[in-house]
């Protein structure tokens, strides 16, 4: 009676431990932005990480967010679903701004976070210590776009 328990436990309890929960709070930081052939430029963010109720047995959250050079700035918002696999879907939360795409996929492993778009958009976040490394990754009309900085929690 015991080993059938057992081996039903095994079989029902997730993969991997839920990571959103460690990303939950205010991050603001700065780092560099560099856009095509152009020098690399400031680039400020400030990210919120809300816990939203789960569905069944997928963790939720809220991540909003902007990010601001001395050219322009772009604000995020999105719900982030991590299944128990570890699969990472972001859905936005109503119409995107610029060329942000409506839905991101991607992986939610041990203190990170990586999600993809289009192409080679490419956005990951990974926790380290108190503070947290943001990087983006992709095209725009002026070439390659790289962006990375360090946030740290906000009180």
């Amino acid at each position: 009676m015991i080993r059938p328990l057992l081996l039903m436990l095994a079989f029902t309890t997730p993969l991997h431990a839920q990571t959103l929960p460690a990303f939950t709070g205010q991050w603001q930081g700065e780092g560099t932005l560099t856009l095509g052939t152009e020098p690399a430029q400031r680039f400020q963010c400030r990210l919120r990480f809300n816990p939203l109720d789960a569905q069944g047995a997928a963790a939720r959250s809220q991540f909003v967010g902007r990010c601001a050079t001395a050219q322009g700035s772009q604000s995020v918002n999105y719900t982030l679903i991590e299944s128990p696999d570890g699969t990472l879907t972001a859905e936005a939360r109503g119409a995107t701004e610029g060329d942000l795409p409506p839905t991101l996929q991607g992986r939610a492993e041990a203190n990170a976070l990586t999600l993809r778009g289009e192409d080679d958009a490419r956005m990951s976040l990974t926790r380290d210590g108190a503070a947290l490394a943001f990087t983006l990754e992709g095209h725009d009309t002026r070439g390659p776009a790289r962006g990375q900085a360090r946030l740290l929690a906000r009180e």
